[in-house]
Formats: structure tokens, sequence, C-alpha cells
């Protein structure tokens, strides 16, 4: 049996004032914490919220929480290429974003270089930044010796860490 609610129009003023305050309420606090600690101090899922809320069009309670609404398949596929001079190009491929915890993103993804293909992830604090990566060759058989990507990079890590902060996560988390 459905319930039949019926709203007056100060019962929608009221809900549509309150999810405006909310919105509001959450801007301001982001704000703050903008003010106290700097753009580096907030989480990833407050850089969307602020980024979101910034280009919103329409009427603000029409907006919707980016967490809420994110679709980190839209993400997949997406690919991005080492610009390096004085090395061998490296490509990037993400395969998928997940939240693992409140405190750990990882975005997983392909690695093309030197001619092999490595699988594995970018591990991310809240704040969205590079905590460490482990990317790996996938063995062709139980026999075969696998080779680990930071092995391969040894010498130029730096450069490939800067790839990954510079030019990956930003485009990838805001």
């Amino acid at each position: 049996m459905k319930k039949i609610i019926r709203l007056t129009e100060s019962d929608l003023t009221r809900i549509v004032n309150r999810v405006i305050n909310e919105n509001q309420e959450e801007v301001d606090r982001i704000l703050d914490k903008i003010s106290d600690g700097g753009y580096g101090s907030l989480s990833i899922d407050e850089k969307r919220y602020l980024n979101a809320f910034s280009k919103h069009e329409g009427r603000p309670d029409d907006f919707v929480d980016p967490s809420e609404q994110y679709d980190e398949s839209e993400k997949e596929g997406e690919k991005f290429t080492s610009s390096f001079k004085h090395i061998p190009t490296i490509e990037f491929v993400v395969t998928s974003i997940e939240k693992k915890t409140k405190n750990l993103y990882i975005l997983y993804g392909t690695i093309q270089f030197n001619n092999k293909e490595y699988i594995g992830g970018l591990y991310l604090n809240k704040l969205g930044k590079l905590i460490d990566f482990d990317f790996y060759e996938e063995p062709k058989s139980i026999h075969d010796d696998v080779s680990i990507f930071k092995d391969d990079i040894e010498g130029i890590e730096h450069e490939v860490t800067m790839f990954f902060k510079d030019e990956v996560i930003p485009s990838l988390i805001n």
C-alpha cells in the first residue's frame, strides 16, 4: 500500500532552505579549513565538493554533493603520457579508482615503459597526496620472473614520482 504525503508550500520552502543552509555550512567549513591550513589541507572529497559547488549553475537546492554523485568509472581508460626529454616515455592508463578507507585511495592502472606493461596502483592519502606506488609486470606463467616497476626505473624515481604527482593525480581527483 502506497502512502501519499502532501506537502504545503511552506513545507517545501522549509526543506529547500534547509538544503541551501547545509550546502552553505559545508562551503563555509571548507573555506575556514583553507584559511587555517591552505588548500593542500583539504581532503579529496572536500576539494571535489568545493570545485563542484563553485561550478554549480541553477538553484542552490539542486546542488548534489559530489561524494553522492561521483562516478569513478568515468575516469576508467583515461591515459596519461609523460613528456620527459631525457628518459623513456611512461604511459599510465586508469583501470579504476577505489576509496579503500576514509584515509586511503588507490588509483589502479597499467603502465607502459620500455616495452613492458606493468599493473598496480598509486596509493593516496585522504588529502590526495601520493604515499606510494606499486606496479609489477604480470607473469605469463608461474615460472616467469616478475619485473617490478620501481626496480626498472632506478635512477629516475624522482621524475616518475613527479609525473604521478603533477600530471596524473590532479587530473583524477579534482
